[in-house]
């Protein structure tokens, strides 16, 4: 019989993980005349010198941590019924090897974000284990909007924190109205309100009457310009003229508007609030139409912030106090792999191999660099 078609039918199937164990025979030569010494080639360095880990397995520890939100005596249970037995105490102590291996790219990467004109600035905070029992953390994010984001461990929350971070930093702030900030402006930094929050507490208070409703009905023409701003691909000097002419009416109306009904609510009400916190901050709030690479709220930061939340649910607190820098480390570099479409797994086992090879490239190795580089590898080896 003569063929005379195919049919093709597919059927999606899942091959379970599994461990390898490597082993490098190293053969040792002596000469039994001379007796000179034994002679061995040199062991290849590894992430962890002496320890069990390769890099997949390292890398597997911190996605599935830092990814996929999953504790480590949560790993612990899963590679137990693979058969293989690791403690908690030995994948935390390679999470915490990994962080300071890594930690000179986070130097690098809090250097980009700092080179920025504007950052978003957000906070969360975290428990912390110690000898004295247990104790309060923030996590601090900053960050470009919707690009590199770098975290920052702090045994506290005070402004302090935060100062201390931005060191010489000359720019605009981008954040909320803590005010933890507040110590933060002046002549060298300028701070930028976040509409988000604001238009937040008009929307719990639309139960209280239709005040609220029309003052949401102002903010969404605003939130309606940026994606319009952003289809006609609008920067620099031609953002602002646009914004000026479009949301800065739209603003005025606004503030004239909260500024008449202010005295026909109840201050504790909700609406009484959302009205005190819109106009306490209306200086604040505004900005972001005079500074082209400001957004019109904070939410990036708020987005960096979330698998934090998520992930604390999952692993509840941190072991020790050290164990929040390392925390901070990682989460920045697999935070700005998700924000720029880089695959964290990807990244994280190659850098974890040329750090382990040439610590001195940590410079080259920021996620944006290392794709960049990946996409034209014969730029590394170009002359100029």
């Amino acid at each position: 019989m003569d063929c005379i078609g195919e049919d093709v039918t597919s059927e999606l199937e899942y091959i379970p993980a599994r461990f390898v164990l490597k082993q490098y025979v190293r053969p040792k030569y002596a000469c039994k005349t001379c007796q000179d010494g034994v002679l061995q080639e040199a062991l290849p360095k590894r992430p962890i010198k002496k320890g069990l880990p390769g890099v997949g397995l390292l890398t597997q520890v911190l996605v599935a941590k830092y990814v996929e939100h999953q504790p480590l005596y949560r790993q612990e249970k899963i590679y137990k019924r693979q058969g293989v037995k690791l403690s908690r105490s030995t994948l935390s102590g390679w999470v915490q090897a990994m962080a300071k291996l890594l930690l000179p790219i986070w130097g690098a990467l809090k250097r980009e974000v700092l080179a920025s004109s504007v950052i978003q600035a957000d906070e969360t905070p975290l428990t912390v284990l110690n000898m004295q029992g247990a104790m309060k953390g923030s996590l601090w994010t900053y960050g470009t909007p919707w690009e590199e984001v770098v975290f920052d461990f702090s045994e506290g929350r005070g402004g302090a924190f935060a100062e201390k971070f931005l060191g010489d930093y000359e720019g605009s702030i981008q954040c909320d109205a803590y005010s933890g900030y507040d110590r933060l402006v002046g002549k060298r930094i300028v701070r930028i309100g976040c509409w988000a929050h604001a238009r937040r507490r008009f929307f719990e208070a639309l139960s209280e009457g239709r005040v609220a409703k029309v003052a949401l009905a102002a903010m969404q023409k605003l939130y309606r310009l940026e994606p319009k701003a952003r289809k006609e691909s609008l920067s620099g000097d031609a953002l602002l003229a646009f914004r000026r002419e479009h949301a800065t009416p739209v603003l005025n109306d606004l503030k004239k508007y909260l500024e008449s009904k202010r005295s026909h609510v109840l201050p504790q009400s909700l609406t009484g609030k959302a009205f005190g916190y819109a106009l306490r901050n209306w200086g604040t709030l505004e900005r972001y139409v005079e500074v082209p690479l400001a957004e019109i709220d904070n939410n990036s930061a708020e987005n960096s912030i979330r698998p934090i939340a998520l992930g604390r649910k999952n692993w509840l607190f941190l072991g020790h106090r050290n164990a929040g820098q390392g925390a901070a480390t990682i989460l920045s570099l697999v935070g700005t792999c998700l924000r720029l479409k880089i695959a964290p797994a990807v990244y994280l086992r190659d850098v974890i191999e040329q750090m382990t090879r040439d610590p001195s490239r940590a410079a080259e190795l920021t996620p944006r660099r290392w794709h960049a580089a990946e996409a034209c590898p014969e730029a590394e080896n170009a002359t100029p």
